[in-house]
């Protein structure tokens, strides 16, 4: 990370904590945070994308595909970060208008993306729409499958074992597994703190299980019964 970004996350950070400060005197007084709620996500954007690209560790996925669950915000934070060519969303009913606010804020394009309906939270419907997903980045969109990352912040918990299983599927050089986690949660608002999400990416399990394995000296490639 260069002094320079370090130096404007440092001004970010002061901003969203003094913000923050004041949006919860104005919800103990029964005001309008609206107004204030906004500033605070458009500084958090900000600062999430700068935080997440400064990294050495960071890895751009030109593919994404989403288990839409019922907040918008992680996924946003995302998109915004990757930038991605080709976007893929499984939602349920319920959660179609998380998906509709997730697209109008990112400014997708209707070529850019693609969504499928899960009619049952089944594992047999994950995966079937998870194996859609990657179809329509791999031979759609023309993206390498090491360039599509499985984002299981939202969405059920078969969606994400659907993608864990998707991804050892594919072999050590199949998708990673992406998610965005908090740092700090506030117990008083019962929500995590704006400014403290971090972007959480998971080497596909096959690759590091085989390291793991292979640094113990067992071979992978025979089984012993």
């Amino acid at each position: 990370m260069t002094i320079e970004n370090k130096e404007v996350i440092k001004d970010l950070n002061s901003k969203l904590e003094n913000k923050y400060i004041e949006l919860k005197r104005l919800k103990k007084q029964n005001e309008d945070t609206d107004s204030l709620m906004d500033e605070i996500w458009n500084l958090s954007k900000k600062k999430f994308v700068l935080s997440a690209r400064s990294k050495n560790s960071f890895k751009k996925y030109d593919g994404l595909i989403f288990t839409v669950g019922f907040s918008h915000e992680p996924i946003i934070l995302n998109i915004l970060v990757n930038n991605p060519t080709g976007v893929f969303f499984i939602y349920t009913k319920e959660s179609e208008v998380t998906l509709n606010k997730i697209i109008d804020e990112t400014g997708l394009k209707f070529i850019q993306c693609k969504r499928e309906i899960m009619k049952k939270n089944s594992f047999k419907n994950s995966i079937d729409l998870i194996g859609l997903g990657l179809l329509y980045l791999n031979k759609e969109k023309r993206i390498d499958i090491s360039k599509i990352g499985l984002d299981i912040t939202g969405g059920t918990k078969i969606m994400s074992v659907a993608c864990g299983i998707a991804a050892l599927a594919l072999g050590p050089d199949g998708p990673d597994i992406l998610y965005i986690d908090h740092e700090k949660f506030d117990r008083e608002l019962r929500r995590p703190v704006p400014g403290t999400e971090v972007y959480k990416t998971i080497q596909n399990p096959l690759r590091i299980t085989n390291k793991i394995f292979e640094d113990k000296g067992l071979d992978l490639n025979h089984t012993v019964i």
